[in-house]
């Protein structure tokens, strides 16, 4: 069962159309596969498959590097060359000209791939998420935090890009919103900030902005995370 969700289509401009996102899947190693092999009761040991394994992969990289194409039921390769050749005397440099190697699925991964049965489910936040807030000075976790204060946002994907004055830590209270001074921390688990000195007392609301995708990549919209607790500044 493949889980798959849909996504906002950034490559148009169509705001309805959205693209697919292949969730939560496990990664199996070559150990995993060995011990399900093991558990079906494989009349061979564990040495005698890793050894007959390690040998199988051993002659697959052999072949490739001798310059061979692999056409087994599992994969199948070919080699190729990019980059410029300047003329028909030209030869391979590797400063300008990269071999590759192509791999597609063989006939069992073919086979396989008719078998998977979709489900559609709930695509995963990509938005920042603010899970506690703590002034470093007072040592105080959600609640008073004092004017001028170095605080502590922790939570999910919280990084931002500090030279855009769209992204950052607001305090917005009666007398407006004010952006944090200095970034002590910028990471996306936690963002440690020093606020302005000139905060009015009081109870605000604290929000997180970042453009910052989830591969942590500067993208162009702005996402925020506004601390779902009451706070208050305090002189």
């Amino acid at each position: 069962m493949a889980h798959y969700s849909l996504r906002d289509n950034p490559f148009t401009a169509d705001p309805a159309d959205r693209v697919a996102k292949v969730e939560d899947v496990r990664s199996y190693s070559t150990a995993d596969i060995i011990q399900m092999v093991i558990d079906e009761g494989s009349t061979l040991n564990r040495a005698d498959i890793e050894g007959a394994v390690k040998s199988f992969f051993e002659k697959c990289a052999k072949v490739v590097s001798e310059g061979g194409n692999l056409n087994t039921e599992l994969v199948s390769t070919s080699l190729s060359i990019s980059g410029v050749f300047e003329n028909a005397d030209d030869s391979f440099d590797p400063k300008r000209h990269t071999l590759k190697i192509n791999a597609t699925a063989g006939s069992a991964l073919k086979d396989a791939l008719k078998k998977v049965k979709l489900t559609k489910v709930a695509a995963a936040s990509t938005d920042p998420n603010i899970v506690s807030v703590a002034d470093k000075v007072t040592g105080a976790v959600d609640g008073d935090i004092k004017a001028g204060s170095v605080i502590k946002l922790s939570g999910n994907r919280l990084k931002f890009d500090a030279s855009d004055n769209e992204q950052g830590v607001f305090i917005i209270g009666k007398d407006g919103e004010k952006r944090h001074l200095a970034v002590i921390e910028n990471i996306p688990s936690s963002v440690v900030v020093l606020l302005p000195a000139d905060l009015a007392a009081g109870e605000v609301s604290l929000e997180l902005r970042t453009k910052m995708t989830a591969s942590q990549d500067k993208g162009k919209k702005l996402k925020c995370a506004r601390y779902g607790k009451s706070l208050s500044i305090i002189a």
